[in-house]
């Protein structure tokens, strides 16, 4: 473990969460009024998606230039992952972030679970391609439909999600009788039964206790997120697993999208998908950052060796049959493969 401690980060409340959403569609703020969109997130402030995403949006000069602001609640000051896209497809909350197993299981939607397919992609690359298909196009325009919720842009990489805790991953033998948290969806559950863990589903806010009580033996996270949010502190080991690539969708309400002028719909847009791009570089320089660190201080240890095709093997059998989107899924992963 590290002799040093990193300080828990946290984010001093922006403005009273009582605060409404003022003067929607006011064609652009021509007549000085301002309207205030709520964005919440899980995580830590430092984390990519909040720092160079929903933080940078905020920040926007595009934004105030057409009579909008948005304020950012980060570190789960407004709920978990549910809630917080419970809240944005009532309206009580205006935008979140939506990894796909969690919109899928939050709304009963099936079709998004697809994007958290575990070894589905080789590269940032291939979540691009897939994003850029008919089948995804069809999957978000689900989302609208059936949660109330519009997917502003391009969504924004969260990253490649790694094993660590307390026990070495380096193939699907080590996850036996290992307790692997992840989130409580379907797919997530599914993916570490195939691989023979034991799953566990902590809440993601309670996740750095459970790894320092050993509630739960390993995770799963991006590693930006495990160095931001000190999960490096309760593990000793970092596996480079590389099991998933996940995405955020940057959802908002409909009908606070709907009440907005189009020069506003076309600035959001246009602002999520270049925050996209800068999303995935403060990701790959803070990835490095992270491994540096650790090398640095010697914990956690780094493990490389990683039987990837194995694990591959096993959750790619399971996701070929048995799911609505299975035939998609097959035929994304030829589409793929023939890159």
């Amino acid at each position: 473990m590290m002799n040093t401690s990193k300080p828990r980060l946290t984010v001093a409340t922006l403005a009273s969460a009582s605060l409404l959403v003022a003067a929607c569609g006011n064609g652009g703020g021509d007549d000085g009024d301002t309207t205030t969109l709520r964005a919440g997130t899980i995580y830590d402030p430092s984390v990519p998606v909040v720092e160079c995403g929903l933080e940078e949006l905020a920040n926007s000069p595009e934004l105030e230039e057409v009579g909008l602001e948005i304020e950012v609640f980060a570190s789960a000051q407004l709920g978990g992952e549910s809630e917080l896209l419970e809240q944005a497809s009532s309206g009580e909350l205006d935008i979140a972030l939506g990894i796909g197993s969690v919109v899928a299981s939050t709304f009963g939607i099936p079709g998004p679970a697809m994007f958290e397919a575990y070894y589905l992609y080789d590269s940032v690359d291939d979540v691009e391609r897939v994003q850029d298909t008919d089948v995804a196009e069809e999957i978000w325009q689900t989302v609208e439909d059936e949660a109330n919720l519009v997917s502003m842009g391009t969504p924004w990489l969260y990253g490649e999600r790694h094993i660590f805790g307390s026990e070495p991953i380096t193939g699907p033998e080590s996850m036996n009788g290992t307790t692997l948290r992840v989130p409580n969806t379907d797919i997530s559950r599914d993916s570490a039964d195939a691989l023979g863990a034991d799953v566990a589903t902590t809440e993601y806010d309670e996740l750095f206790l459970a790894l320092q009580q050993g509630v739960v033996d390993v995770a799963e996270a991006p590693l930006p997120n495990i160095n931001a949010e000190s999960f490096d502190e309760v593990s000793d080991y970092v596996s480079l697993t590389r099991h998933l690539i996940t995405t955020h969708g940057v959802l908002i309400n409909a009908d606070i999208w709907d009440g907005l002028s189009e020069e506003q719909h076309d600035v959001l847009s246009e602002q999520t998908d270049e925050l996209a791009a800068s999303v995935a570089e403060c990701l790959e320089a803070e990835e490095q950052e992270a491994l540096d660190e650790w090398a640095e201080a010697g914990t956690p240890e780094v493990i490389e060796d990683v039987d990837r095709d194995a694990m591959a093997d096993l959750v790619q059998e399971l996701y070929s049959d048995g799911y609505e989107w299975s035939d998609d899924y097959v035929e994304l992963l030829e589409e793929l493969g023939e890159q």
